[in-house]
């Protein structure tokens, strides 16, 4: 697609079989992208909060079935869940909404700690009983990055740096938060036109991590050699929690922060796309064939998401 701007690798047993980089990272069109070149993988990003947060399980830090009260006393609402918030069963709504809802000042950048006060302050209303269903809501994954700092006593960006980044090699990736905010790298729409940074760019669990193709692959090889978690933990977050019915394919499911393609024959890929501003993504691990297909693009095309369909270069996953 002549509009694709972006990188695109995919890897067997570690090993690069394709590999591709086409467009610019700035406006001027005089940075061509290269391996180097980094990208907002977007909702992407919840892997990499749903492996902190699993950390701090695997330690004994924080249980799955802690209430939010745990680590929030003043929190307003009952029955919610680590676990609900991982898999998408809160109820909360999404903060994006909220912001202006409660007339917040946009010239103000917002933090993860201002989302939170935001249900302390308004209590708005739940959009359903918490584990009665499921829908894909970014405020749960901005409170799972609070969660992590208080189990961990770390600042969440420098969490994820030494605990998963440095772990994994991944060299050229950071967090983008409220202290780093000049780290932001402009994304285009569709037509070509740039997203400036808003005050919802801080925000990070949900996004705001920011890597390129060849740190993706050394993230695969890590999760696949059990350096950042081990397997028995890394099943749990890919055992199916809801259908995501948005799809209207009984072959999409939700696991604890990963998105999962369970198929008759009992063939499971965890994946997570990405979508924010002109970022968009595609990390889709194909397990059964010790594989990963990894694309990702600041110039948004839905295209990049039809690249799900290359698993079917390793067997017949899809008609």
């Amino acid at each position: 697609n002549e509009r694709f701007s972006g990188g695109i690798l995919q890897s067997k047993k570690g090993q690069i079989l394709y590999e591709y980089y086409t467009g610019y990272a700035d406006q001027d069109k005089t940075d061509s992208i290269d391996m180097d070149t980094r990208f907002h993988v977007a909702s992407t990003s919840k892997t990499f909060t749903s492996i902190a947060l699993m950390q701090q399980v695997q330690a004994g830090r924080v249980k799955l079935d802690d209430s939010l009260q745990v680590y929030f006393p003043l929190f307003p609402y009952k029955g919610i869940t680590v676990r609900n918030l991982l898999n998408h069963s809160s109820g909360l709504p999404n903060y994006a909404n909220l912001f202006p809802q409660y007339k917040w000042d946009p010239k103000r950048v917002a933090s993860n700690t201002d989302v939170l006060y935001l249900f302390y302050a308004n209590r708005p209303g739940l959009e359903f009983s918490p584990g009665s269903r499921f829908r894909y809501c970014n405020t749960n994954f901005a409170l799972l990055a609070l969660i992590v700092e208080k189990a961990s006593g770390q600042f969440f960006p420098k969490y994820v740096q030494d605990s998963i980044f440095a772990k994994a090699g991944m060299q050229h990736s950071y967090v983008l938060s409220y202290q780093n905010p000049g780290d932001y790298l402009t994304s285009w729409d569709a037509a070509g036109r740039p997203y400036p940074f808003n005050f919802l760019d801080a925000i990070y669990g949900d996004k705001n991590v920011y890597t390129n193709c060849r740190d993706l692959l050394k993230y695969d090889s890590a999760i696949r050699h059990e350096v950042l978690l081990s397997k028995a933990w890394l099943d749990s977050a890919w055992t199916p929690s809801y259908t995501d019915k948005k799809y209207n394919d009984p072959i999409e499911q939700y696991g604890l922060g990963w998105r999962l393609k369970i198929f008759n024959d009992s063939l499971k890929i965890p994946y997570h796309n990405g979508w924010w501003h002109g970022n968009n993504a595609v990390f889709q691990r194909v397990i059964a064939d010790t594989a990963v297909i990894i694309v990702t693009g600041n110039r948004f095309t839905n295209r990049i998401y039809s690249s799900s369909r290359a698993a079917n270069g390793f067997r017949p996953y899809f008609n």
